[in-house]
């Protein structure tokens, strides 16, 4: 019995150990295929670098990505540092194409869903 018991600690242990491994490989491969630049619907153009910078338009943004989750975090705006930062961070859910040239960024402000539809260029 006493066997029993160590055997499935360790396994769980083990078990634990692989699934993390896993959770970090796949948000490095959606990091990985999130980098380069993409088009949103209404033309702007969001360029991804392997940094964690993300430009997009005259702003700049830190970014992260977490599982199927994106934090970007606006750094400047119209080319000026920020000093309220209290409003500049936004959170989507992301989802990618198979083929990973289509983004869908989702996310909700005041109540209301939005989203956002790029396309790798």
């Amino acid at each position: 019995m006493k066997k029993v018991v160590i055997f499935f600690i360790v396994a769980m242990v083990v078990f634990g150990a692989c699934s993390a491994q896993r959770v970090d490989a796949q948000n490095a491969n959606n990091a990985q295929r999130i980098i380069g630049t993409w088009v949103d619907q209404y033309g702007s153009t969001w360029v991804f670098n392997a940094n964690g910078n993300l430009t997009n338009g005259t702003q700049e943004y830190k970014f992260a990505i977490a599982d199927t989750k994106l934090v970007r975090d606006r750094i400047t705006d119209y080319g000026k540092p920020l000093t309220d930062r209290s409003v500049n961070t936004d959170f989507y859910d992301i989802s990618m194409s198979s083929d990973g040239k289509t983004l869908l960024l989702i996310y909700t402000r005041s109540g209301i869903t939005h989203g956002l539809w790029l396309t790798k260029k």
